[in-house]
């Protein structure tokens, strides 16, 4: 039990800071996530991993105005649950597209997006310098470059605990995944556009929206298949 409290509280504490101070601590959404992902590697009991999943997200609500992180929480919860079935690979694919399904899920069919999510690309007082990635690759991708980072940090973590030597598979991709934005802002020299309340999808959100929901539905359905099919049955080749 005590061993999950340090990734609970560093995440807490990364989302709390990185969403309400997002002027000039939004770096840290880039790896809020990053704890829970190395303890959920761990031989914690899934109850607790989703627990403190569930307790980070609620406090990362309280930092912001009036949003309520329902459906992340409900993907976190399915990602714990799945992951043992989905395998490695799968399960990183699975946190990435439950993840950006639950942002999408509210504008897309025009619910209240700030009762039910928290939205990576959208902080609290609108002002971060990566809004200015907006207007290129729209809002769905920027949350998916946030999430990416998380998921490339945690392996990185975990593979150099494991072998004692950096993982350059996940380096290379992670260093490039933090210069783009910045190199695409400086040559455009777009200015940060402000978000509001319905921010309006642009085709590659209705792209990254649709891509999501049926990755989302199928990874769970396999995670299903390998559930209910006999522990013999389960090849891997067909499942």
């Amino acid at each position: 039990m005590r061993k999950i409290l340090v990734p609970l509280g560093t995440s807490t504490l990364a989302f709390i800071y990185g969403y309400y101070h997002s002027d000039w601590l939004w770096f840290l959404l880039a790896f809020a996530w990053t704890p829970l992902l190395i303890a959920a590697e761990r031989n914690h009991p899934k109850y607790l991993s989703i627990a403190a999943g569930i307790w980070v997200l609620l406090g990362a609500s309280l930092s912001t105005e009036n949003s309520w992180g329902l459906l992340p929480a409900l993907a976190w919860t399915l990602y714990i649950v799945g992951k043992d079935f989905w395998g490695l690979q799968r399960a990183n694919l699975a946190f990435i597209f439950l993840m950006l399904s639950a942002d999408a899920l509210p504008f897309y069919f025009e619910l209240n997006p700030w009762d039910l999510g928290l939205y990576m690309a959208i902080p609290h007082d609108h002002t971060a310098s990566y809004l200015a990635w907006f207007p290129k690759i729209g809002a769905l991708a920027t949350s998916a470059s946030l999430l990416l980072s998380n998921l490339f940090i945690a392996r990185l973590w975990l593979y150099f605990e494991q072998k004692r030597k950096i993982a350059w598979s996940w380096a290379i991709p992670l260093f490039l995944l933090l210069i783009t934005p910045w190199i695409g802002n400086a040559l455009s020299g777009l200015e940060s556009p402000e978000p509001f309340e319905n921010w309006p999808f642009q085709p590659m959100d209705q792209f990254m929206a649709r891509m999501s929901f049926f990755l989302a539905f199928f990874l769970l359905l396999f995670a299903l298949v390998r559930k209910l099919l006999p522990e013999k049955n389960a090849d891997d080749r067909f499942t």
